[in-house]
């Protein structure tokens, strides 16, 4: 990103969370299907075509400040805070936030702190270090997902989990959510991975977007009308609706996605894991999975009988 006072561009790693709301990726997907890589005549008169945040641009620092500060403030209010309490809290209390929960990590240092914050050590070697490596930002930000700080990162893929046999459904499917203007974004551009990326998170936490919101949800309808319209089918699942087989794909992302997480954090939890070969390794894998989905049911049941 390039910051706003001082010019610089610095890279900034992002990674997957088990909540859709605090996944980036499942965000900005949500985003790019709003409209978000589409571009009108004024905002490529003013040079805004590979600007993330077009709209934004019209306004000033202060103002988008402003306006998160009376968001905060306004949902506290809701929640019945307290008006002294509020007033405590604006926008920059996201990043207060953010590098307190990282500086609480285990092992942290301040190298890694200001990789994400953008701030300056003060220490003559920050003119040495390579700002736009984004590996450098990679502990802090497993540390705010409560990862192992040296986990590598792991990515939802919709062609793997699927198949390449449904690779022409895949892109039809995309095609007729995201509407893209911007060229690197489009099949073939140098940034449609990313495009890619954040639709497969999205198809990761839908199934738990329609369990929370509902079918009338902008996402989840989005979604529905795009799979009716191609009419997605799979030999797999014979004689279902198109919108049953998105939830089905749905589902094999999220399973290939956390067959390849538990294996990357078991690795990075050290080689002494895997001291008693393959057979301990792929016990423990099997134990990890298990646990979690034994506090997902429980999780869901105690959702069902509160709300029952």
């Amino acid at each position: 990103w390039t910051q706003s006072k001082t010019l610089k561009k610095s890279g900034m790693s992002r990674i997957c969370d088990d909540h859709f709301c605090f996944d980036w990726l499942c965000t900005m997907g949500a985003y790019f299907m709003c409209g978000g890589l589409t571009r009108d005549e004024d905002q490529v008169t003013k040079g805004q075509m590979n600007t993330v945040f077009p709209k934004l641009q019209d306004g000033s620092n202060n103002n988008v400040a402003k306006k998160l500060t009376e968001t905060i403030r306004s949902s506290l209010a809701a929640d019945g805070v307290p008006l002294d309490v509020r007033m405590k809290y604006s926008a920059k209390s996201l990043r207060k936030g953010m590098i307190t929960e990282i500086a609480m990590a285990s092992h942290i240092t301040l190298f890694n702190v200001c990789a994400r914050s953008g701030h300056s050590s003060g220490l003559t070697v920050d003119t040495y270090l390579d700002e736009m490596n984004p590996l450098r930002s990679l502990p802090a930000a497993n540390a705010l997902h409560g990862n192992p700080l040296n986990m590598k990162p792991v990515m939802p893929d919709i062609y793997a989990a699927v198949g390449k046999a449904h690779q022409e459904q895949v892109n039809k499917l995309m095609d007729e959510l995201f509407a893209v203007d911007v060229p690197d974004f489009k099949r073939g551009g140098r940034l449609n991975i990313i495009l890619d990326i954040c639709f497969s998170a999205m198809m990761r936490h839908l199934p738990e977007i329609v369990r929370l919101c509902g079918g009338h949800c902008l996402v989840v309808s989005t979604f529905f009308n795009a799979a009716d319209k191609i009419g997605l089918s799979d030999a797999r699942f014979p004689d279902k609706a198109p919108r049953v087989v998105l939830l089905e794909w749905c589902k094999m992302v999220g399973d290939d996605y956390k067959k390849k997480f538990d294996q990357k954090k078991l690795e990075a939890m050290g080689p002494s894991v895997q001291d008693g070969g393959g057979a301990m390794f792929n016990m423990l894998s099997q134990i990890a999975s298990d646990v979690a989905e034994m506090k997902e049911s429980l999780r869901r049941m105690k959702r069902t009988c509160k709300f029952s």
